[in-house]
């Protein structure tokens, strides 16, 4: 790997990183509204009862942050095919966690 590719490796994994940081408070948020909590049963243990209501779909975020950093390292070096099979797996998998 030559210094430019480790650069942009590292970027995208900053970008990456940001976005997550940045949207991760706003989506849960989101998910709040949307009442996107998790249900506690009763005959659990007591000491899971403070969780009732954590959002448990937070992993929107990483897919998202992933899918951009894709799409940015895409239009760096658009000769590179596997981007286009990492983005596409990606999204095949997004879909395939959403359907089911």
């Amino acid at each position: 790997m030559s210094n430019s590719n480790i650069v942009v490796a590292i970027s995208l994994l900053v970008v990456s990183f940001l976005v997550t940081v940045l949207m991760l408070p706003k989506l849960i948020k989101y998910l709040h509204y949307l009442k996107f909590g998790q249900a506690i049963r009763e005959e659990g243990p007591q000491s899971h009862m403070h969780k009732k209501g954590t959002p448990t779909m937070g992993g929107i975020s990483f897919i998202v942050a992933t899918v951009l950093a894709l799409i940015i390292a895409m239009f760096i070096d658009s000769s590179n095919i596997k981007y286009y099979f990492l983005f596409i797996y990606t999204t095949i998998s997004f879909f395939n966690n959403w359907i089911y």
